[in-house]
């Protein structure tokens, strides 16, 4: 029995050597493209991530602008409770999206500078009445430019993945 399994190594020993070189070059050109693919999966999973932040942050803007505090006083003040929550989650969303897409083009894309965008979206979000406490009826007309500016950054979001 260990006779004929040594016979059967030496024969395949003469093999390996003319086997070895295509082995070795499948395997690592295996690793290099796994790895290409893992990237790529990883890219599209923060864009993926950065698009549903930034959905996240235009309804609650679009909510807040929505609000009304200027008629009946029980309603004005559930209104600008709501509000002062809204403020608080937009501010923190846009300082979120703006370090994580600093990070993003950090990672992957480095010639993207996406600070002007970002500064844009954080204007049409809390232009003009953002944090006062006047009465205040709501703003509908800032719809277009909160989704415009959102949808830049969307823009140059996915244009990576093409």
């Amino acid at each position: 029995m260990w006779i004929s399994i040594v016979w059967f190594l030496t024969k395949l020993g003469g093999y390996a050597v003319y086997i070895s070189p295509p082995i070795a070059g499948v395997i690592v050109g295996a690793l290099i493209i796994q790895r290409y693919w893992v990237s790529r999966a990883n890219e599209s999973t923060l864009i993926g991530y950065l698009a549903k932040q930034l959905d996240d942050l235009v309804d609650e803007t679009l909510e807040y602008w929505s609000l009304d505090w200027s008629g009946d006083k029980k309603i004005d003040e559930e209104n600008r409770r709501r509000a002062r929550v809204l403020e608080q989650r937009i501010k923190g969303a846009i300082k979120n999206l703006t370090s994580a897409l600093i990070q993003y083009s950090k990672l992957y894309c480095k010639n993207v500078d996406f600070t002007p965008l970002m500064v844009e979206v954080s204007d049409a979000c809390t232009g003009d009445a953002f944090e006062t406490d006047d009465k205040r009826g709501p703003d509908r007309g800032r719809y277009l430019t909160i989704v415009n500016a959102a949808h830049r950054v969307r823009w140059q979001l996915f244009a990576r993945l093409v």
